[in-house]
């Protein structure tokens, strides 16, 4: 009976060569490559981290020219909480304000963007 080999674990190294020969790939075939995030309930919206501390209604602006969608709001205690429709994936973004500053832009469940 031949010898069994260990499993092998994915290390970050791994994952981020797969990634890059992934883009590589796609770029070398002609084919639109796009780079999407999960949209997990909660978690943090990479592209737009930047805006975090920035007030409110300057942020709006890049928003916009970046396609996101406004599609409501609420206000809930000290915060505001505007949802926006993310372009091409159409998911919902969630922006928590407090003091006129975004506090957190995270995604959120679809239903709140309609």
């Amino acid at each position: 009976m031949p010898a069994s080999s260990p499993p092998q674990k994915a290390d970050a190294g791994s994952l981020l060569g797969a990634a890059v020969g992934a883009l590589i790939g796609g770029l070398i075939s002609g084919k639109p490559v796009t780079t999407t995030e999960p949209a997990r309930v909660g978690a943090p919206v990479s592209d737009l981290q930047s805006l975090v501390g920035a007030r409110g209604g300057q942020a709006e602006g890049t928003l916009t020219s970046k396609g996101y969608t406004y599609r409501g709001g609420t206000k809930l205690a000290d915060s505001s909480f505007t949802y926006w429709e993310q372009p091409s994936t159409n998911n919902c973004v969630t922006i928590r304000t407090t003091d006129g500053r975004y506090q957190s832009i995270t995604y959120t469940k679809p239903s709140d963007c309609n």
